[in-house]
């Protein structure tokens, strides 16, 4: 919307009853791998092309693909993405947390 991306939550809550029906813009992405520390660092291009276009289903339309290919671009040249390596531990959280919030590498 407006040339920007959102994210949104369900109205269904499940059995945790936990959940928000709201939406809110997309402030970044958070490319997760298990590491034997907890590091955050603007991901390169050539990982988010690879990580994010797995997850994407073409359609066979060429006409929509390409508009389709057209949005990922955009997508991509305007979220911030990161690629966080982390722990299992509660500091992970505060890394992503602020490296994502600051923009910076920690």
């Amino acid at each position: 919307m407006n040339d920007k991306f959102y994210v949104c939550g369900t109205p269904w809550r499940g059995k945790e009853r936990l959940g928000c029906a709201e939406i809110v813009p997309l402030k970044a992405i958070c490319l997760l791998e298990r590491g034997t520390e907890n590091e955050i660092a603007p991901a390169d291009t050539d990982t988010v092309l690879d990580k994010i276009f797995r997850q994407v289903l073409l359609p066979e339309e060429t006409e929509l693909a390409v508009k389709q290919l057209d949005l990922l671009d955009m997508f991509i040249g305007s979220v911030p993405i990161y690629n966080l390596k982390c722990t299992m531990s509660q500091e992970a959280a505060l890394v992503a947390y602020n490296g994502m919030k600051w923009g910076a590498v920690i």
